[in-house]
């Protein structure tokens, strides 16, 4: 759930994931100097996979389709319905790596 605010060049992309998300897996890809925002959930759940994707150059090797993906979305999407979410509207986390501006570093943006 919740918004994903891309911004790079001057432009801005505002992405809902709300949209169909009872039913959906969303998937987004953008370069690494674009500055990104996840807003807030408003209702239900966000899980979020940060992966820094790295292509080498090879022309035997074939461009990555997310059709290839399809299992590990089910997986994942199968694993998600079987957390038992507690009752509680705590936030539970683990910080790994993330690109922070000065702007945006404080206790409750911590992503």
């Amino acid at each position: 759930g919740g918004n994903l605010v891309i911004r790079h060049g001057g432009e801005t992309k505002n992405i809902d994931l709300s949209k169909g998300s009872e039913d959906n897996f969303f998937a987004t890809a953008f370069y690494a100097d674009c500055e990104h925002e996840l807003q807030p959930v408003t209702e239900g759940w966000r899980l979020a996979l940060v992966y820094n994707l790295v292509l080498p150059s090879s022309p035997s090797m074939s461009l990555p389709s997310a059709e290839n993906l399809t299992s590990q979305a089910l997986q994942l999407r199968h694993l998600v319905r079987e957390w038992p979410f507690p009752e509680s509207k705590t936030a539970r986390g683990y910080l790994l790596e993330h690109k922070y501006t000065e702007t945006n570093l404080s206790f409750q943006n911590l992503k």
